[in-house]
């Protein structure tokens, strides 16, 4: 199955996200879409 997710933009997107729930600023919805979607993606190829 073709990734519809690219592994290195999942990890800048959510090290972005962290940084900014840290700061308490809630990360775009799309972003947290992408990440959730990318860890979907990771589980899915080890199986």
């Amino acid at each position: 199955m073709e990734r519809l997710t690219d592994r290195k933009t999942a990890a800048a997107l959510k090290k972005n996200a962290d940084g900014l729930r840290e700061k308490g600023v809630e990360p775009n919805i799309s972003d947290l879409r992408y990440i959730k979607l990318a860890e979907y993606e990771n589980i899915e190829e080890m199986y």
